[in-house]
């Protein structure tokens, strides 16, 4: 009689979804015979050491992370727990929090010499950070801050006549440090003269 090998149950397409600042919810495909789920965090990607985080129900492919912090990168696996104790580790994968672009970014001249700036606020952003170019992929170099979560908009002085392409990214204060989130797309905008 031909012995059946035995196959360990390892979820695979272990992915990232929704990352936040300080959050990311983990998917992944179903692994056969599986009776549940473990979610674990690893210190690094080939790490020993390994902290329990989570666990789902069998139908349940997917979980939410919570209190990370922004910029500091998490490294997760998926561990199927089967009757049977053939369950193994899926393939590890890594995140770094942070915070997305602000949406709905406009530029536009609504005076002689000036540029104003709008965009909607990002929640857990302790500020933004106004990129500047001369060209559309030139290097944009920041000309301005602005502070608080809650402000939406800013006028700069311009040159006269001039285009300009401008990118936003929000920023979080971290341990007393700076950490800059996603940037924006260009917006260009021709200066009124």
């Amino acid at each position: 009689m031909a012995l059946t090998k035995v196959i360990p149950a390892i979820p695979y397409n272990v992915r990232a979804t929704g990352i936040t600042f300080q959050s990311v919810k983990l998917k992944w495909s179903p692994a056969e015979n599986a009776t549940s789920y473990e979610i674990y965090q690893r210190k690094g990607s080939a790490s020993a050491s390994a902290k329990l985080v989570g666990k789902t129900k069998k139908s349940t492919y997917h979980l939410t992370v919570s209190n990370l912090v922004m910029g500091k990168t998490y490294y997760f696996q998926v561990k199927a727990v089967t009757k049977d104790g053939t369950s193994d580790f899926s393939a590890a994968v890594s995140v770094v929090p942070t915070l997305k672009a602000p949406k709905s970014f406009k530029a536009e001249s609504t005076s002689v010499g000036k540029v104003k700036l709008t965009w909607k606020k990002v929640t857990g952003a302790s500020g933004y950070l106004i990129y500047r170019a001369d060209k559309k992929d030139g290097t944009y170099r920041k000309v301005s801050t602005v502070e608080g979560e809650g402000k939406k908009k800013i006028t700069l002085a311009a040159d006269k006549g001039q285009t300009y392409y401008y990118k936003i990214a929000a920023y979080r204060i971290v341990k007393n440090k700076k950490v800059v989130g996603t940037l924006s797309d260009y917006k260009s905008v021709i200066v009124k003269k």
